[in-house]
């Protein structure tokens, strides 16, 4: 009998959106992949639901050979196999009957089969990433071809009913959002089957978008019009007759929604290509007419249109007065240069285009557009329609791509002046259009939003840069981009998110995301919703970004932006209110889900699990995530590093120091706080720093590094070595050594003489806070020198309770409190202090009442994070107050909250909470 499947089989093959082999040693897999007839024959045991007879794989496999030779090119093609995947892979019942052993190869259309039956259809629905063995075909076995297209159509289907199942389940739990996703789904998956279309135009009437419905119900009647020239049933057009007469109107009127032709608008100029596909289904009768309409559907869904493809815009058909005739080649010469300016996509050269057609017989359709594509090497292909109505000049316009399935469709009108407006209106709605994956969103309603090219142009390729998280290019972008339209909220928001990563809190950052919400009225209340959380999570509040991110994600569960921002709460603010970074997981993997290459959820995601000491998570996400990376990019380097010293060797990690050498200061800095933040190796991460103590690195660098080692090693428990830190840093820079130096006298388990303590504390106390700061301190910590005074009483309150002078600690922290200083306000230091003195007297339940009342907004930008002192001295209280209560649970969570992504302050409580 075949084995029951293990949980964790030694190879996978993945049939579903591509064909792959994961697992194997060497070049094994490729060397099976490579020959299609035994891929085909692995492939066809894999989907058999047990053991196939040999004469049956030997009699479908090699029909035009004798029985004799059909046996003996089984058995070695079933050799090969064995050798190349592993004697267990195949496995024998008897001497006749051959199966696969799914617990060492286990198939993704398999599991979904599985879960699908168990019931589990969202599961299931999730593997199903595409067609069965895409573009795989043996056109020398028609009876393999035959066997594919069935089982292609199979599983299609099953994928179909399950998201109808979850569709259906939806709506009768009330969930509208989630059952218009899954409908939505389901009519993608059965591309003709008009009761799905009613399904879905019944659940977004239910919704309320009424214009999404009639839209849905014209994309739909188009493609039957195109496909097969047919109409949808008069029991389909009565359902969106109803939901018209309740509709307002508006989404019927291309000047509102230029995305939308009505398929009765396109007969005219369509070209009558659909009548032998008609006749064939008559021909067929009832069953076989339906195998075709079925195989029609389980066509792979359209191709979308992304930046950098290449569109062949052939002339446009033109109706009415014969003046207009300039516009066949005018109209398809302006939309081709507008899709040039907006940096959209690549047109091709119209002048090429045009002559090239001149020598090709008939009128632009989908099959001389399908032909240009493949004679320029276009991803893409658009056809269009120009009618004077009236006074008017109407244009249509429709995105195929290069297999001639179409995207999107687009209309535009205006008066006989307005020429160019129209070919601007008509460009911005096709590449809208084009804009369907969940992370073009936005950049879909700001193309549809600005009227102005150099600000769109400007603002996709900031999309682009923000993408591949190259952030400094991206602020450049977006920052051309209001330059040139001021009132593009979304550009001002982005610009604001870009900031986050090269001038975090800074002025810029703060009034780019004012002005976006300021303007956010012009946009509609997901989006206005959306702007106030990423507000509210740098500079409101932390618990009301939270809120507003979870309810846009319920709302609108494909919200890639919605599920970045509660990411971001998550992972950056978590800390501050006693929650781990690896609480983000959910949300960065819904992401990933949504958005597969997402490389910024990739990245933040390899920390997490760098945190979780998974090994086995993050080696599978590097196996996903480098092949996005070019060799030599910084993120790659910076994602094996990460691995090394979170799992591997001692060797390893030596052999890749060579590789930072040349790696500018401030990045070599980031990667050495990274590695001791997010991996806990801190002896390894003190290596890496040791590298900003070259003599040829500046004497900035150099207290980066100290500073950083000197973390590292209170962190790893050795006083000794940190104190060595100490000495050379007071070298470098006394002002910061000093600073330093009463941090970690204040540290509750810091081990020091008394001494030793009494000298850090006279130093502090000698401190002069207004005498200028050095010219190193000014350039490494010059944004923070309000922090100074304010610190030093902190200080010197804090190291009086470590040496029991209570008198001393509160003469300190009534010195805070008189000093009215804005930073001891914001930060709390005064109640901090005060805590950690009724902690030391046994007085935990009023050191948590104290710390209660510190009047903080809440906001990421309220709490302490500066190089020397962060929030982790109060979340040190909190957690021994809790663990003095007997509330362990509350106590191991603000524990576990140390290792905050960069915040190098931090690292020293991991000592105290390991003891």
């Amino acid at each position: 009998m075949l084995r029951d499947p293990i949980p964790v089989p030694m190879l996978r093959f993945r049939t579903l959106g591509g064909l792959d082999i994961e697992g194997g040693s060497g070049n094994a897999p490729a060397a099976v992949l490579a020959q299609p007839r035994r891929t085909a024959l692995l492939l066809y045991l894999a989907l058999a639901p047990g053991y196939v007879r040999r004469d049956e794989l030997a009699a479908l496999f090699w029909r035009d050979s004798d029985a004799a030779h059909a046996r003996g090119s089984l058995s070695q093609a079933l050799h090969f196999l064995r050798r190349q995947l592993g004697d267990d892979v195949i496995c024998t019942r008897g001497a006749e009957e051959v199966g696969i052993d799914r617990s060492v190869l286990a198939t993704d259309a398999v599991e979904m089969i599985a879960l699908l039956e168990a019931g589990e259809n969202a599961a299931g629905l999730a593997l199903y990433r595409g067609e069965l063995a895409p573009a795989f075909h043996l056109s020398d076995a028609p009876e393999i071809e035959q066997w594919l297209d069935g089982a292609r159509a199979e599983l299609r289907g099953r994928a179909a009913r399950a998201a109808a199942r979850l569709r259906d389940s939806a709506a009768a739990q009330g969930n509208l959002d989630h059952a218009v996703r899954w409908g939505r789904q389901a009519l993608e998956l059965a591309a003709y089957d008009e009761a799905a279309l009613c399904a879905l135009l019944t659940t977004l009437d239910r919704a309320g978008d009424r214009g999404a419905a009639v839209a849905a119900y014209d994309t739909f009647a188009t493609r039957l019009a195109t496909d097969l020239d047919v109409a949808p049933s008069p029991e389909t057009q009565a359902v969106l007759a109803r939901i018209r007469e309740r509709s307002t109107g508006r989404t019927s009127d291309p000047a509102v929604n230029p995305g939308i032709i009505a398929a009765n608008e396109l007969t005219d100029w369509r070209p009558a290509r659909g009548s032998r596909r008609l006749t064939i289904l008559a021909a067929l009768g009832g069953a076989g007419a339906l195998a075709l309409l079925a195989a029609l559907a389980t066509s792979s869904a359209a191709p979308r249109v992304a930046a950098g493809d290449r569109i062949a815009v052939l002339p446009f058909a033109v109706a009415g007065d014969s003046a207009l005739g300039y516009l066949r080649e005018g109209m398809a010469d302006l939309v081709s240069t507008r899709l040039e300016g907006l940096g959209a996509a690549q047109a091709i050269d119209p002048s090429a285009l045009f002559g090239w057609l001149r020598s090709s017989p008939g009128a632009p359709d989908p099959t001389l557009g399908r032909r240009a594509a493949e004679r320029f090497s276009a991803t893409a292909f658009v056809l269009g329609r120009v009618v004077e109505v009236g006074n008017r000049v109407d244009a249509r316009a429709a995105l195929y791509d290069q297999r001639g399935s179409l995207i999107t469709s687009a209309s535009a009108s205006g008066g006989r002046g307005e020429v160019d407006r129209i070919a601007a209106q008509l460009t911005r709605a096709l590449v809208a259009g084009g804009m369907t994956s969940p992370g073009n969103r936005l950049a879909r309603i700001a193309v549809l939003g600005s009227e102005s090219e150099p600000a769109l142009r400007a603002y996709l390729e900031g999309e682009r840069a923000l993408r591949a998280t190259q952030y400094a290019a991206a602020a450049d972008d977006f920052r051309r981009a209001v330059a040139a339209d001021s009132m593009l909220a979304l550009g001002w928001f982005r610009l604001g998110t870009a900031l986050e990563w090269i001038a975090a809190g800074g002025p810029e950052r703060r009034a780019a995301l004012e002005r976006a919400r300021l303007l956010s009225d012009r946009l509609s209340e997901r989006e206005q919703l959306l702007l106030r959380g990423f507000y509210a999570y740098s500079y409101g509040s932390l618990a009301e970004a939270e809120d507003l991110f979870r309810r846009l994600v319920r709302q609108y569960p494909e919200d890639l932006d919605a599920w970045y921002g509660l990411a971001e709460v998550e992972f950056h603010g978590g800390a501050f209110r006693g929650r781990p970074a690896i609480e983000s997981e959910r949300a960065f993997r819904e992401i990933i889900s949504l958005d597969h290459d997402n490389l910024d959820a990739r990245l933040h995601l390899t920390r997490i699990l760098a945190l979780k000491h998974d090994s086995a998570g993050l080696d599978s996400l590097l196996a996903t995530t480098l092949p996005l990376l070019t060799e030599g990019d910084d993120q790659a380097i910076r994602l094996r590093l990460l691995r090394a010293y979170a799992f591997g060797t001692r060797a390893l990690q030596d052999s890749l120091l060579g590789t930072l050498a040349s790696v500018a200061d401030l990045d070599l800095g980031t990667i050495a706080a990274s590695l001791a933040t997010m991996t806990g190796n801190y002896d390894g991460a003190a290596r890496v720093a040791a590298l900003l103590l070259a003599p040829s690195r500046t004497p900035r660098a150099r207290l980066t590094g100290r500073i950083q080692r000197t973390f590292d090693a209170l962190a790893s428990g050795s006083w000794s070595r940190a104190q060595t830190e100490l000495s050379a840093l007071a070298l470098l820079d006394p002002e910061t050594a000093i600073q330093l130096g009463g941090a970690t006298a204040a540290l509750p388990f810091a081990v020091m003489p008394p001494a030793e303590r009494d000298s850090i504390e006279a130093l502090v106390r000698a401190f002069n806070p207004v005498q200028p700061p050095s010219e190193l301190w000014r350039s490494a910590f010059g944004t923070i020198e309000p922090v100074r005074r304010a610190q030093r009483l902190w200080l010197l309150s804090v190291i009086a309770t470590r040496r029991g002078d209570a008198l001393a600690a509160g003469r300190w922290a009534d010195s805070l409190h008189s000093a009215a200083d804005s930073i001891a306000r914001e930060w709390g230091l005064e109640q901090t202090a005060r805590a950690t003195a009724l902690l030391s007297r046994g007085r935990p339940a009023d050191a948590l009442a104290m710390l209660e009342t510190i009047r903080r907004t809440g906001s990421l930008s309220s709490f302490p994070r500066t190089v020397l002192y962060t929030h982790a001295f109060e979340r040190s209280v909190r957690a021994t107050a809790y663990e003095q209560l007997g509330r362990r649970e509350e106590a191991a969570a603000w524990r576990r909250t140390y290792r905050s992504y960069l915040s190098l302050a931090d690292l020293p409580f991991e000592r105290g909470s390991r003891e």
